[in-house]
């Protein structure tokens, strides 16, 4: 098996012509997550359904509509990283983070409704979340 050896001005092509592709990719991925396609506007009269993550880097959630035919589409998602100091919290309080932190974002903006079902990853059980279900936001 042959080795080749990059370096100099190859190497340097190399690492532009990557770090160019990737950016391009991620505008472009950020482009059709925002798309018609993808997102539906708000419904007040459709089912609202929150998905809230945490791993180890960030917080985020998914504001979704149920629809007729009883899939899930997204109305909006919002991320947010993680500071050093929330990066040591454990996953219950990250977790928690995240719901805190969507709520206070959708209250932000025109959605203010009472929220008819959460979804939690497999981090947090039935037993923990039955207070935060009976909340009103």
């Amino acid at each position: 098996m042959a080795s080749t050896n990059v370096s100099g001005d190859a190497c340097s092509e190399i690492q532009a012509s990557s770090q160019n592709f990737n950016e391009a990719t991620f505008i472009e991925s950020k482009q059709l997550l925002k798309s018609a396609s993808v997102l539906v506007h708000f419904d007040p009269k459709k089912k609202l359904i929150l998905a809230c993550d945490a791993p180890p880097y960030g917080v985020g959630a998914v504001l979704s509509h149920k629809m007729e035919d009883g899939c899930d589409k997204p109305i909006a998602y919002t991320p947010r990283a993680l500071t050093s100091a929330e990066k040591n919290y454990s996953v219950l309080e990250k977790e928690s983070l995240a719901i805190i932190f969507v709520m206070k974002k959708i209250k932000e903006g025109t959605v203010q409704e009472k929220f008819n079902r959460f979804l939690f990853n497999y981090h947090i059980t039935p037993q923990t979340t039955t207070g935060l279900a009976h909340q009103n936001f």
